[in-house]
């Protein structure tokens, strides 16, 4: 027996809704500040593995926008998991380290991914884009958009499935707002990721050399016993 009317027991469950603020909300400046959005797309290539990231960026306030690295993909499955999730626990999920190709593989790298925020960055430039990624045979492509409604903040829609040789993934956007000049792209990204040799980034086909960041550096000479002198550079974007 219960105590209960017919009308209390018959009574809906409310689900929950998200308002048209919460994923910006959610972000914070990733979504916001394009210099972020940018270091934080580079660091998912990072994450992935790869030893080479290729940007894209117009000369201009308009153009198209790709990053595309050969770090080890994902599989549908493991897009599903990974891009469609909220608060993405990174080393829950995959562990500290970074997993690569093995034709990747140099040396040991630990992962900056941490919630998965990262991978919201193109949304700093565009309220969609797409995600076309491919490994072991496998490729697929995905639209990602801002949600109209109030279900969901973003909803991915799959677009494409195909065989693909190799491993890697291209995101691409059409930059509509937040630009920012050719230059600081390369002084940017450059400065973050350069000191690694094993992780080359190209912006629009160019190599980015240490040496290209002279200018936002101070330069210092350093004797080093029965070796002689070497270069530092200390890069005067950090905060």
């Amino acid at each position: 027996m219960t105590n209960e009317s017919p009308y209390q027991m018959s009574l809906p469950t409310l689900p929950a809704r998200f308002g048209r603020g919460f994923l910006k909300d959610h972000v914070g400046r990733i979504m916001t500040d394009p210099r972020i959005a940018l270091v934080e797309l580079v660091a998912n290539s990072w994450d992935a593995g790869a030893d080479s990231v290729y940007i894209t960026w117009p000369n201009g306030i308009e153009g198209e926008v790709k990053i595309e690295d050969n770090g080890t993909g994902m599989s549908f499955d493991e897009f599903d998991q990974r891009w469609t999730q909220l608060s993405y626990n990174r080393k829950e999920e995959q562990g500290e380290d970074v997993e690569f190709p093995v034709e990747n593989r140099k040396s040991s790298r630990k992962a900056f991914g941490r919630n998965g925020k990262g991978r919201h960055g193109m949304f700093c430039f565009s309220d969609s884009y797409t995600v076309e990624t491919w490994k072991g045979g496998e490729g697929n492509i995905f639209l990602v958009s801002v949600s109209g409604d109030f279900s969901a903040p973003f909803r991915v829609e799959h677009k494409k499935q195909m065989f693909k040789n190799g491993h890697g993934t291209l995101l691409a956007a059409e930059l509509r707002w937040n630009p920012i000049p050719l230059s600081d792209v390369k002084d940017l990204i450059g400065s973050k990721f350069i000191a690694d040799p094993s992780f080359s980034i190209y912006v629009n086909k160019e190599i980015v050399q240490l040496t290209d960041l002279e200018h936002i550096s101070d330069v210092f000479e350093l004797e080093i016993p029965n070796c002689g002198s070497v270069s530092s550079f200390a890069d005067l974007t950090i905060r």
